[in-house]
Parts: C-alpha cells; structure tokens; sequence
C-alpha cells in the first residue's frame, strides 16, 4: 500500500484487523500522505467504492473466489457503477490453479 500512495490520486484499503488498519494508517500519516481511506471490516459484506480504475489485492484463500465473483459482477451493467479497467490479484497457488483448471 505505501508503495503506490505516492503515484495515485486516491486509495481505498479494507482490512479486517483494526490493529493492521491503523498500523496502515500510521505509516501513511508518517509519509505524509493524505490520499488514504481505510476501512476496517469484512470485504465481502462492503460495497466497493462507487468508481475504481484498478484493484490491488492480496487476499486470503477463505474469501479469493467470493471476492473475484464480487469485483466481475462489477462489469454488468445493472451495476450502474463505471467497470474497472484492471485488477491484480495476488492468490495463493491452490486458488490460481482451480482458477486454471
């Protein structure tokens, strides 16, 4: 998440821990950047924010298809939401190769 602050205008982050979540934001602050929302909770039972261009994530093997299937329904136009233009996702092995197969 630091890495990228510096290059983009807004980021959105979930954790599900608030110890991790505030960790997030106290380095944030530290570095002097503003463009930082964090929210503390289950992802899955969120709404995404209203526009996003691209998603960053690291998820845990518990919620990786759920959390997929909630990013592509994005793409349907009944959402009324503007789609994403790309998403990386880093998934534990055994979520790629179902995903492969």
């Amino acid at each position: 998440t630091m890495k990228i602050l510096p290059y983009v205008r807004q980021v959105y982050t979930v954790d599900i821990e608030q110890r991790m979540a505030q960790e997030t934001q106290n380095r944030a602050h530290a570095a002097g950047h503003t463009n930082i929302e964090i929210s503390v909770g289950n992802v899955l039972k969120m709404p995404l924010p209203r526009r996003f261009d691209v998603c960053l994530s690291n998820l845990p093997y518990q919620i990786s298809s759920p959390f997929l299937f909630k990013l592509l329904q994005r793409l349907s136009p009944e959402t009324g939401s503007p789609p994403w233009r790309s998403a990386v996702l880093m998934v534990q092995k055994e979520v790629a190769e179902r995903l492969l197969s």
